[in-house]
């Protein structure tokens, strides 16, 4: 996704787009690991304004994803939806000489990004708010009982015929210990 910035407004400009996934290499190669599926193609609505000589994008994005529950290992599916702001800018801003003593900060801890040219591209910010969305544990649903640790039963689907008073393998020495009376 190019915006061109010779052709903005001086009070900035509203942009909607439906964007496919093959647009973003980052998100191709996440489904390939199976990490997750895009499903649908990503509604990017943006409004980018010119402040002090950057851009300011104020953005949303959202997408349906197919992922794996970390519990029980079911595929689903879910709605990914974000919120961004992010600062485009040529140049980083000159710093005061009272500050000289410090260290210069990097255009990233500063909350910028560079960008050359006519047009900024926002493909890899795209990208990363997509990747940031991701739940780090997705869950099919917020009570998941998940696997049972022993014979592997989904627990959601009903009970296993697992002893429920088993001990911990880790703890299964000491039942072999036999004390002195």
């Amino acid at each position: 996704m190019q915006i061109r910035i010779t052709d903005m407004p001086a009070e900035g400009m509203h942009l909607a787009e439906r964007v496919a996934v093959d647009q973003f290499p980052d998100l191709l190669a996440l489904a390939g690991q199976g990490t997750c599926r895009i499903q649908t193609p990503i509604e990017v609505t943006i409004f980018i304004s010119p402040v002090a000589g950057m851009f300011r994008v104020d953005g949303s994005l959202r997408t349906v994803v197919g992922l794996t529950c970390s519990r029980c290992l079911a595929a689903f599916e879910d709605t990914l939806a974000s919120r961004f702001r992010v600062t485009y800018t040529r140049q980083l801003p000159e710093v005061d000489d009272q500050f000289s003593e410090a260290r210069e900060l990097t255009a990233e801890e500063m909350g910028l990004v560079p960008f050359e040219g006519e047009s900024i591209d926002l493909q890899a910010t795209l990208q990363e708010q997509v990747i940031l969305a991701l739940p780090m544990q997705p869950l099919c649903r917020s009570d998941c009982r998940g696997l049972c640790a022993r014979c592997g039963a989904n627990l959601n689907q009903g009970g296993c015929d697992c002893a429920a008073d088993t001990v911990d393998p880790r703890l299964a020495v000491l039942k072999q210990l036999k004390l002195k009376e």
